[in-house]
């Protein structure tokens, strides 16, 4: 599982989150879901897992995400386990969309017509950390 970024999202946004997912991985980012895990298997503790082992750990943001106390849980098991927490704004904003955890936190907004140079600066920021990514065709 190592080489992976986690991405901590609540399932109410899942329509919203899938463009972001996608675009991640066409980028050549492992992205590791909670939809990774199997019929039987503890999910606290896979979900754990998949924090510790992760090279990076990405928030999604919105209004629902700020009502999530499993979002939030998952960013404590990301600030124990000392990873960079990557917050990104993907709707609502940003006074409704936080979690009282990363209020001090420089936040990416991804919302609207900034997706585009916002994905950009957060492919940089996960190359940075040196998680893995997949060569993609035509990079050089």
């Amino acid at each position: 599982m190592r080489g992976h970024v986690f991405l901590s999202y609540t399932r109410r946004d899942h329509e919203q989150v899938e463009p972001l997912v996608k675009a991640l991985e066409q980028a050549g980012v492992n992205v590791w879901l909670d939809n990774d895990i199997r019929s039987g298997d503890s999910w606290w503790s896979v979900l754990q897992n998949a924090i510790r082992e992760a090279s990076g750990f990405i928030v999604v943001l919105t209004p629902h995400t700020a009502e999530s106390a499993w979002v939030e849980r998952e960013i404590m098991s990301a600030d124990e386990s000392k990873k960079d927490i990557i917050p990104v704004l993907l709707s609502g904003e940003w006074s409704t969309s936080v979690s009282p955890m990363l209020v001090t936190r420089q936040v990416l907004d991804l919302r609207g017509g900034k997706f585009e140079d916002g994905f950009r600066r957060l492919v940089e920021l996960i190359k940075k950390q040196q998680i893995p990514t997949t060569p993609v065709l035509g990079d050089s």
